[in-house]
């Protein structure tokens, strides 16, 4: 049986503060990741640089043109790292038009907060039980 990638850290990027205080807590205890948090995405790809993280969850908001965020996060040659974005409807439909070979996946906005980590494990093809061996 082939061996899947052993998903130990995560980046949570969210320039809301108390958003990503939210989704770092669900993501650490419910998901066992550790969690490093970014509030700034003039930060980002340093944060990125500095700590390597497995998978990134970048959470855009409403405001956002994503496609410009991505490109400026993940366009730079050496940056590989996986990520996953968290969008709304609109901004949904604008990522169709991204090309990211190091895009996980998406989930749009809303999410309870309770789910998000479900989720993000779905997406890094985990289930929930894998967790407790």
């Amino acid at each position: 049986m082939p061996s899947r990638k052993k998903w130990r850290s995560i980046l949570c990027i969210n320039e809301d503060q108390q958003q990503l205080n939210m989704q770092g807590l669900v993501l650490g205890s419910m998901a066992n990741l550790s969690v490093y948090y970014c509030n700034s995405l003039h930060k980002a790809v340093d944060l990125m640089k500095a700590v390597q993280p497995d998978v990134v969850l970048f959470d855009s908001q409403d405001n956002d043109d994503i496609q410009s965020i991505l490109k400026g996060l993940f366009s730079e040659e050496e940056m590989t790292i996986p990520f996953i974005c968290l969008v709304n409807t609109d901004q949904y439909l604008d990522l169709a038009q991204v090309e990211q070979q190091n895009m996980l996946g998406v989930i749009v906005k809303p999410i309870e907060l309770l789910q998000l980590p479900e989720r993000v494990l779905d997406i890094l093809e985990f289930d929930l039980i894998d967790l407790c061996v």
